[in-house]
């Protein structure tokens, strides 16, 4: 129905005039390019291209991408004697019909629909005379189509009228009060006129969407509701309504007439950053909202998964502190990644103490504007500023001005990349490139603002530069989540035109100069920038798991290399890899290699690292995994098909001192194929790495057994433990492989049948709860068995244990050294890290033992996330009872904790049980194993800010022994502090001479200790070196010192003199002192008195805290 709508001033063209040049003449039929369709019909090539595409798809033409030519579809049935077979036949129809009803036959039909563009804006009034004209047109003259021999051609007719009458009728909607429902009826009551309602009636009963009774209120169905709430379904393609109506005339006219046309809906802005012409995209137009219809609430829940890796922890110092949204619109996605974090990530349960900043980026003042209301009135912090995708320099330069630290910032967007201006690009695309472009972009249409259409390269290259930018611009910082709608080719839109709405979207977007690209040329494009998904298997195609890819949300990363496509000038490179990666007897010959860049130059990949070929994989297309039965390793081209739905993974060779990159090959191939709708699966005939000394009688059983995990191969390993199929052995595929008996071993990759991680709804998430003493005592009551269940084995034992199978020592007193010092290659690090995901039952990201590279960093990490310390497993051998008597001994907590930070390295004095955790010395990571091993001690599992709401031993331990119901036992007291409350002002004294606070002055400078540094004390006071530069640009701390400054009107030496350490253990205290309401009533007392004081010792003070807070 949309589609008809979409379609329509094209069909009404097509029939007229364009489709009269390619008719059958004598015993030929004509085919011609587009230049010379141009010339015949006087039509504007842009324009005219886009309509040929639209009747490509429609099944009415037929494009030879090789030589340009387009003809007709029934060309050979239309031949006098000619059938052409079924397809012909029916091919023929479609064209005859078509031509009796909006051809020369049809005249007053064809006027009858062109006077609904021009006169029948949708939405329009009930009633109002739009609605008469659409119910004229429809009783009229619609039995000259629906009488007829197309039903195809009927429902794209149908779809002119019905669109904009169903998206009128759907704007009258209503909500119920209390459900908050749209209501299932419609008050059409005004509709003048017998006759008018008699047709309502009969269309909303034909199209099953509800009944009307004789006053003229409407009923919908279940169906016709879930229609109608689809408003934004068929406003989509009336966004460009204007240029609709005025097709035939702006079709017909020159360069000029579009020119004018484009520059009234668009602004135009200069490819140099920070040079703009007369405007930028500063107002954003009906198209510039179509071009983000498809990016709701469900796609932006769908991106979530991307940011786990973030957030999911609890080292919060190391994760983003903001989050730059470029085309923010009205905020939205910031509000849904605010809300992700708070609700459902760690980091939410301290967002006082690590605040997130959503920044908000837009060309549009009204979008900013309604950005910074919306996070207003969420109380989210925020930022925005003016700025275009077009310019990502010009944003990181607004960030710096502005504060927003790009290394601390988390790049996202949503369906703003196909906003961007055509800059025509500076590079000139190599020839395998080129010949990517012009084979995946061949019937692709896309309008410079001329209204001249962009060749396919130009369009490529364009998008390589701005994804360069976009690369230089996110370098250092925590990468991009991105959100990009897909464009399908011409096949993919006519194989499923039923079931994806590219068809009226695509050209929509072309009509609105939006430059989408096929999932394939977008993501090539990317990588070439050095743009790489973190992890493929993350990566989210639309449909999931469907045969094509409509919407592309992924999370992409700064690598420090770029993958493209090998080109015959890198032969040199490729042969020295040959000779590294490939014993002599198995190597490729240079004609080898060339003929695989030759014949199929648009799948061989190349990376490429300080502009040095470092590794390559080569691929080809087949039709079936069964054809490599009939092919030989070293002549493995022969069986090229350039159309075959199958990639065949031929050889990987990859330099030593660049391990993992094979690895990285292997799964961008895997990504390319997953979103490419001509791709349905993936093989290779692999090799065995250690059949030949295995001692197995046949090739077979050393695979059976390699199925049944009875001997782990490293080779075959790489591949089935990326999910890979064994399907059969190939005898004879590598006669040069004796040490295989010259047989090979074919596996198939299904990567369209991977399914992205998931969300788990509000309120499923672990961090939903933060009650402390209701979950704390609901966790104590709980029997620990299933804690202790879980294997407690320290990673590096596994890790230790699997490399050591491999054949690699783990030097347990040097764990830091690199995995490549033991000599690991690319194929050990995929076999090792699959072996230990499965040992851990955890699916570990692609480039994991590649971020973390020794046995010490990859372990802490591991460590971490499964919660394990050093705990002993011997408690999972208990039962039940026994485990709960553990759980519930009578043994005081402060003596579990001492003993638990002794093992730490802390010795903590039991007459000093008050001090804070972090006068030890303690950071956060520190806090965390200690709170893990706590919290495994007691059968507990603690909240992950406890340590930080409780932040001393007495405190943290007396809460505890509340919740765990432990008898009281007396707190070892300071020597000489009094613990009753009605001693409270000696101990206060007492405190107050032993840090040399003396007289009334000692409280003031408490004071202002307590209302200044108190919101950073946790983060700026500690031995760290990058702490004490932040305390020295404030002016607290002198170049070179470790101590705070010494204050020109300080009244107390001593004070500014004190250490560090000992400021953090005197907040301790005074904040221990301060909790009495008599004893800040004093305080309050004493500033006062001695204002004046205060004000000259704050001096340095303030201003340094001010500008930080700001």
């Amino acid at each position: 129905m949309t589609s008809g709508w979409t379609a329509g001033p094209v069909l009404l063209e097509f029939a007229a005039r364009l489709v009269e040049p390619l008719l059958p003449t004598g015993t030929s039929f004509p085919r011609a390019t587009l230049q010379e369709l141009s010339a015949k019909t006087g039509c504007e090539e842009g324009l005219l291209a886009a309509a040929l595409r639209t009747c490509c798809a429609l099944g009415y033409l037929e494009l030879e991408p090789e030589t340009g030519l387009y003809f007709l579809a029934a060309a050979e049935a239309l031949l006098p004697g000619g059938a052409g077979g079924t397809g012909g036949a029916l091919s023929r129809l479609e064209l005859e019909e078509l031509r009796r009803c909006l051809g020369s036959g049809g005249e007053n039909c064809a006027a009858a629909l062109r006077s609904i563009y021009a006169e029948a804006a949708p939405p329009f009034g009930l009633p109002s005379e739009q609605l008469e004209l659409c119910l004229r047109v429809w009783s009229e003259h619609r039995h000259s189509w629906k009488n007829g021999r197309s039903w195809a051609l009927a429902s794209l007719l149908d779809g002119i009228v019905l669109v904009p009458l169903l998206a009128s009728i759907g704007c009258m909607g209503s909500l119920d009060e209390q459900t908050q429902e749209a209501k299932p009826t419609r008050d059409l009551t005004a509709v003048a006129g017998p006759e008018s309602r008699a047709t309502l009636q009969a269309i909303f009963e034909e199209l099953n969407l509800g009944s009307m009774d004789l006053k003229g209120v409407l009923t919908l169905s279940s169906h016709g509701l879930q229609v109608l709430q689809r408003v934004q379904t068929h406003l989509l393609p009336t966004s460009e309504l204007a240029l609709m109506q005025r097709f035939a005339e702006v079709l017909a006219k020159s360069k000029e007439g579009c020119v004018a046309n484009t520059e009234e809906r668009h602004g135009l802005h200069d490819p140099v950053i920070g040079q703009q012409q007369t405007e930028t995209h500063s107002e954003r137009t009906p198209a510039d909202w179509c071009s983000g219809a498809l990016c709701g609430e469900k796609l932006f829940e769908d991106m979530m998964p991307q940011l786990d890796g973030f957030f999911s922890n609890k080292d919060f110092a190391a994760q983003p502190r903001f989050v730059v949204d470029t085309g923010c619109r009205d905020g939205a996605l910031l509000i849904h990644i605010y809300e992700y974090v708070k609700m459902r990530t760690p980091r939410g349960e301290v967002l006082h103490e690590f605040p997130l900043t959503m920044v908000g980026v837009d060309s549009d003042e009204s979008a900013l504007v309604a950005t910074a209301g919306n996070l207003c009135k969420r109380q989210i912090p925020y930022r925005v500023f003016s700025g275009d995708v077009d310019a990502p320099g010009g944003i990181i330069s607004a960030m710096k001005l502005k504060r927003i630290d790009p290394s601390r910032s988390l790049h996202v967007r949503a369906c703003q990349d196909q906003r961007r201006s055509f800059i025509a690009p500076k590079m000139q695309l190599q020839s395998a490139p080129a010949v990517f472009a012009e084979a995946v972009l061949a019937d692709l249409v896309h309008l410079e603002r001329s209204g001249a259409r962009i060749s396919p390269r130009n369009i490529f290259a364009a998008l390589v530069e701005h994804m360069q930018r976009w690369a230089d611009a996110v370098d250092g910082s925590f990468g991009l989540c991105l959100l990009e709608e897909m464009l399908l080719d011409v096949p993919t839109t006519r194989r499923f035109m039923s079931e994806s709405a590219s068809f009226h979207t695509d050209l929509v977007r072309c009509l609105a100069q939006r430059y989408t690209v096929p999932a394939p040329a977008f993501a090539l494009a990317a990588a070439m920038a050095g743009l790489l998904p973190a992890d493929v298997k993350n990566v989210r195609p639309y449909p999931t798991q469907g045969r094509y890819c409509h919407t592309l949300s992924h999370f992409l990363v700064r690598r420090p290399f770029k993958i493209r496509l090998a080109e015959p000038s890198d032969l040199p490179s490729l042969e020295r890899l040959e000779e590294v990666a490939w014993a002599e007897n198995l190597r490729a010959p240079r004609e080898g290699l060339l003929r695989r860049l030759e014949v199929s130059p648009t799948t061989n990949f190349a990376v490429e690292v300080n502009g040095e070929v470092v590794a390559v994989l080569y691929t080809q297309r087949i039709n079936s995994p069964e054809d490599v039965h009939t092919q030989q390793f070293q002549r493995v081209s022969d069986g090229h098909v350039p159309k075959g739905r199958v990639l065949q993974l031929i050889a990987i060779a990859a330099h030593s001192d660049h391990g993992g990159i094979g690895s990285e090959l292997r799964c961008f191939a895997l990504h390319l194929a997953r979103i490419d709708p001509s791709i349905d699966s993936v093989c290779a005939v692999t090799l065995c790495r250690n059949y030949a000394g295995s001692g197995s009688r046949t090739m077979q059983e050393y695979v059976d057994k390699h199925v049944a995990g009875v001997v782990d191969d490293r080779i075959l390993t790489f591949h089935t433990g990326y999910g890979a199929e064994i399907i059969s052995l190939v005898p004879g595929y590598r006669p040069e492989d004796t040490d295989n008996e010259a047989t090979g071993v074919l596996i198939q990759y299904r990567p369209k049948d991977w399914m992205p991680k998931q969300v788990l709804p509000a309120g499923d998430g672990p961090h939903q709860d933060r009650a402390l003493p209701a979950r704390l005592a609901d966790k104590a009551e709980k029997p620990a068995q299933e804690e202790a269940r879980v294997p407690q084995t320290p990673t590096a034992d596994i890790l230790s244990e699997i490399m050591r199978d491999l054949g690699y020592e783990v030097d347990k007193d040097n764990l830091a050294a690199g995995f490549f010092s033991y000599g690991l290659d690319s194929f050990d690090l995929g076999v090792i890290q699959n072996r230990l995901g499965r040992s851990l039952g955890m699916q570990l990201p692609a480039t994991l033992m590649l971020d973390l590279p020794s046995v010490q960093d990859l372990s802490e990490h591991l460590d971490k996330e499964r919660g394990v310390g050093d705990a002993a497993p011997e408690t999972a051998a208990m039962p039940d009872e026994q485990l709960r008597a553990e759980a519930k001994k009578q043994v005081p907590t402060a003596d579990i904790l001492l003993e638990i930070m002794a093992e730490q390295g802390y010795e903590v004095e039991k007459d000093n049980l008050n001090a804070g955790f972090f006068s030890y010395g303690l950071d956060s990571f520190d806090l965390g194993v200690i709170q893990n091993k706590l919290g495994r001690s007691l059968g507990m599992q603690l909240p992950p800010t406890l340590m930080l709401d409780l932040h001393s031993v007495q405190q943290l331990a007396e809460e505890l022994d509340k919740v765990r119901g432990v008898n009281d036992v007396p707190m070892p007291a300071v020597p000489g502090q009094p613990t009753g409350l009605a001693n409270q002002q000696e101990n206060r004294s007492r405190l107050a001479e032993d840090q040399n606070f003396q007289g009334p002055m000692g409280f003031a400078q408490a004071t202002i200790l307590e209302e200044h540094l108190d919101p950073w004390s946790r983060r700026w006071i500690s031995k760290c070196r990058a702490n004490r530069r932040r305390l020295r640009r404030m002016g607290v701390v002198r170049a070179g010192s470790k101590s705070p400054r010494r204050c020109s009107g300080g009244p107390s030496g001593k004070w500014d003199e004190l250490s560090l350490e000992t400021m953090a253990q005197v907040q301790e205290k005074l904040k221990w002192m301060l909790s009495l309401p008599q004893h800040r009533t004093r305080l309050k007392s004493v500033v006062d008195k001695h204002h004046e004081q205060e004000a000259e010792y704050s001096t340095d003070l303030r201003p340094g805290m001010q500008s930080q807070q700001q």
